[in-house]
């Protein structure tokens, strides 16, 4: 395969030797090829700025010096859009996943996870942008297709769809929506049900798949 055919990788991650390991695993595969590695966001930014040839993916550990991957992840999707983030974290709970999503990310994985489950992360969000991981992929599809489940879907519990893939807090968003915390568990509970989902990490992931919240929307929110 040649070079610009491949999947241009970078890796940004404060602990060298899973750098290394990462950058070996990945190298081994033909459709994969690392083009160089950043110790910390500050180190990420200013080589992607220098590249002569953008990454397609990049991979970013959350906790790092200097700029931590938060900020990388808002700076990047900010100055190239185009280019995907992958997020490998030990910091993986719903926070960083809304969080996370929310500003963009194409996935948000367990640095634990199999490294056969991280060819298929890194395929699919080059592919489709992001990669259903919390989601039942049968329930997004029967969502989808069933169209009488979106149309009763009132305006409240849309404008709450909105709001839970932002940052905001449960409490933060009863304020946005001038309501009382009950009835914004009202409005999750009530998604859940007629998604067949389970909590606001799958309904984030559901919203973000389906396009019914555009990530260049939230992108603005968060700038």
């Amino acid at each position: 395969m040649k070079p610009e055919d491949k999947i241009h990788i970078v890796i940004a991650d404060d602990h060298a030797l899973f750098r290394k390991g990462l950058i070996f695993e990945l190298s081994s595969y033909e459709d994969f090829i690392v083009d160089f590695e950043a110790d910390d966001g500050v180190d990420l930014i200013e080589k992607i700025r220098d590249a002569p040839r953008k990454p397609d993916i990049c991979i970013l550990d959350l906790s790092m010096p200097r700029m931590n991957g938060y900020d990388a992840l808002v700076s990047i999707k900010k100055q190239w859009p185009q280019i995907r983030v992958v997020i490998l974290s030990t910091s993986y709970n719903e926070y960083t996943i809304i969080k996370t999503l929310s500003c963009s990310a194409g996935a948000c994985l367990p640095k634990e996870i199999s490294g056969d489950e991280l060819l298929t992360a890194l395929r699919q969000v080059y592919r489709d942008n992001i990669y259903n991981r919390e989601i039942d992929k049968k329930i997004l599809t029967n969502a989808l297709l069933e169209k009488n489940k979106m149309a009763k879907i009132t305006a409240n519990e849309l404008s709450y769809l909105n709001y839970a893939c932002s940052e905001l807090t449960h409490r933060e968003i009863a304020y946005k929506m001038c309501v009382t915390n009950r009835s914004v568990d009202g409005y999750r509970d009530s998604l859940c049900n007629k998604l067949g989902l389970k909590n606001r990490v799958e309904l984030v992931i559901f919203a973000l798949s389906s396009g019914i919240v555009a990530f260049k929307t939230l992108s603005d929110k968060v700038l």
